[in-house]
């Protein structure tokens, strides 16, 4: 029986951070190499990727687009800030028509995109250990 590889969790969240909107990424857990399958495209090699990892139980799916609620983690972080006129500035741009771009526009308003970033990231390490204990993979904490 093979060993069981371990996954640096920032590897996990960086993955998670990095996925494109028509993608998935998925865990090879023999390798502990990471793949991203491409919904639109057409090439064979995506096909053959796509077979392999239809036909085989080594290939975890990581959280997508879909599976993160990007729009609760902007909430959150809105919550964190003690100045009453930035969360409500943000909280406001979070309702009516694209609220990620609102949101984004308020962001860089008020110079809050690193304090953002960092949040954002953080929720992303913590989605990352999530899926690791739900999925048996063990993982270490390290950030280098």
């Amino acid at each position: 029986m093979p060993e069981k590889i371990v996954v640096k969790l920032k590897d996990v969240a960086n993955e998670i951070d990095g996925g494109f909107r028509d993608s998935q990424v998925y865990l090879n857990t023999i390798t502990g190499d990471f793949v991203t399958l491409f919904y639109d495209t057409c090439f064979d090699d995506e096909e053959e990727l796509a077979e392999e990892i239809d036909n085989s139980k080594d290939y975890i799916p990581l959280p997508d687009n879909f599976d993160i609620d990007g729009y609760r983690i902007m909430m959150n972080f809105a919550k964190t800030l003690s100045d009453d006129s930035k969360r409500e500035k943000l909280f406001y741009s979070l309702n009516g028509q694209h609220p990620f771009r609102r949101f984004k526009d308020a962001l860089y308003y008020f110079d809050l995109e690193k304090d953002y970033f960092a949040f954002q990231y953080s929720q992303y390490l913590d989605i990352a250990r999530e899926w690791c204990k739900d999925n048996d993979i063990p993982y270490r904490e390290d950030t280098n």
